[in-house]
Formats: structure tokens, sequence, C-alpha cells
């Protein structure tokens, strides 16, 4: 056998090589593009639940926080330690203002 032959050989694949490829019987077993698009869809919506949950979450925490603050100057207030312009003044700072007292 000559050095052309053998570099042929080694360079193509053979008929029992492409026995082994894939076939389109064999690809259907695989997402389509229609299938990953509603993955995608899926993925997404889930996605914004969880943001949503989240953000839903983080109002809670800050309203409390915010009572937390008024509360204290209410203390403070009734201790003559603020006045209602004080009062009034933390009442109305975001991020959820009050109406003024006074």
């Amino acid at each position: 056998m000559n050095a052309f032959a053998t570099k042929i050989d080694l360079v193509f694949a053979t008929k029992e090589d492409l026995k082994a490829f894939a076939t389109k019987e064999d690809l259907k077993a695989f997402a389509t593009k229609e299938d990953l698009k509603i993955m995608e869809l899926s993925i997404c919506n889930k996605i914004s639940d969880q943001i949503g949950q989240l953000r839903g979450e983080y109002i809670v925490l800050m309203r409390k926080e915010d009572n937390k603050t008024l509360q204290m100057a209410d203390i403070l207030n009734e201790k003559k330690l603020f006045d209602v312009f004080d009062l009034n003044k933390v009442a109305t700072m975001e991020p959820f203002p009050r109406p003024k007292m006074i």
C-alpha cells in the first residue's frame, strides 16, 4: 500500500464510521426549538415570580423598620426630646411617608 492511500483512509470516514453517526430518528429524542422556547418561557416566568416574591419580602422588612423608626420618634416626642416639627419631619420621610400630624 502506498503512502497516498494511507493518508486518504485517515482523512475520510468509512461506511462503517458513517453508520455510527446519529440519524434524524436519533435526533428526534432531543429537544426541538419549540421545546426550548417553552422551557425558556417557563424559566423566565419562574424567575419573575421569584423576583416578585423577594420584592414583597423586602417591602415588608422595610415597612417594619419604618414602623420602628416612627415608634422611636413617638417615644422621643413623649419624653419631650422631639417637638411636633421633628416628629412630622420623621413621619414624612421616605420610604413610606405619612401625613403630617398637625
